[in-house]
């Protein structure tokens, strides 16, 4: 396992719990039943983490010789899937953003 990586990851996921921690407290819709189930999820995403861990040890032990970077794969999306989210997150912090991040990022397009 790859220690910066899992560093990487655990780090997006933490900061889209923040950032949706921040952004729902500063739009006064704070509830401990959607944290929880944000927390679920994050779980979800640990668990999926370490089963792709379990994958590539397990592979090389049942004299199955592929080389596939399961936990890079895996890892990559998470950060992806992460970073998607703390940017809605911030654009409900700091709606003024929303435009900008929607330029540079070529999200929020107008649906026509």
């Amino acid at each position: 396992m790859n220690v910066k990586m899992t560093i990487i990851v655990a780090s997006f996921i933490l900061a889209d719990i923040l950032t949706g921690l921040i952004a729902a407290v500063r739009n006064g819709e704070y509830k401990s039943s959607v944290m929880r189930v944000v927390l679920w999820s994050k779980l979800g995403e640990v668990a999926a983490i370490l089963l792709s861990v379990l994958c590539e040890r397990a592979l090389p032990v049942m004299n199955v010789d592929i080389q596939l970077p399961i936990f890079e794969g895996v890892s990559s999306y998470i950060c992806i899937m992460e970073l998607g989210s703390c940017v809605e997150n911030i654009t409900k912090i700091s709606p003024e953003l929303k435009t900008v991040l929607g330029r540079y990022l070529g999200i929020y397009k107008n649906k026509e």
